[in-house]
């Protein structure tokens, strides 16, 4: 994995003596460009286009009350077929212990998938 870059250059109040990092992987199918905008209370990414296979990560300090959020529009066009979802993609009283240091993310055709123990990979939202 490459370096990331820290949004933050501290963690405010010290709660949290570490970064979280959060990576995005486009593995919907070898012909859909995923494009998304991501951003928080504090912080706008901005817009990224994915190809097949390729990532989005970033890095972050959570907030001393654990309310850090970052959520994601996400558009494609697979196969003719457009398609536009938005999530909660950090969450930081959810996160927190699921994935305390890197969370990881599959964004697939049929939803976005995370890993647990051993990187088996689960789907923790489905597209409607």
């Amino acid at each position: 994995m490459k370096p990331m870059s820290s949004i933050e250059e501290k963690d405010g109040f010290g709660a949290h003596h570490y970064p979280t990092a959060v990576v995005v992987r486009n593995k919907s199918s070898p012909n859909t460009v995923l494009t998304m905008h991501c951003k928080s209370a504090d912080d706008d990414l901005g817009e990224r286009n994915l190809a097949f296979e390729a990532s989005w990560d970033w890095d972050f300090y959570v907030n001393f009350w654990d309310t850090t959020l970052f959520w994601y529009n996400f558009w494609w066009d697979e196969n003719g077929t457009p398609g536009q979802e938005g999530c909660q993609i950090y969450k930081a009283k959810r996160d927190l212990r699921r994935c305390p240091r890197i969370c990881e993310y599959d964004i697939r055709s049929d939803g976005i998938y995370s890993y647990g123990g051993a990187y088996e990979s689960y789907l923790v939202h489905k597209w409607p």
